[in-house]
């Protein structure tokens, strides 16, 4: 399964403290891919949702 989590720039959120960082992990953890974008990156085509996204890693804490 795919997980997107709309977020802040991951860049300048501190893993020890944001708890989206153990969403991140638990969903790593169990095997699940985890991309990341902003809010301004989501948008719509008719019915259907878009956005445009990258891999996050918890283990890593960085974007790739």
């Amino acid at each position: 399964m795919r997980f997107l989590f709309v977020m802040d720039p991951a860049e300048k959120m501190h893993p020890e403290k944001d708890t989206t960082f153990a969403f991140i992990r638990g969903a790593e953890a169990r095997g699940h891919e985890c991309l990341h974008c902003l809010p301004k990156d989501v948008f719509n085509e008719g019915a259907e949702v878009f956005s445009s996204a990258r891999t996050i890693s918890s283990s890593e804490t960085s974007v790739s």
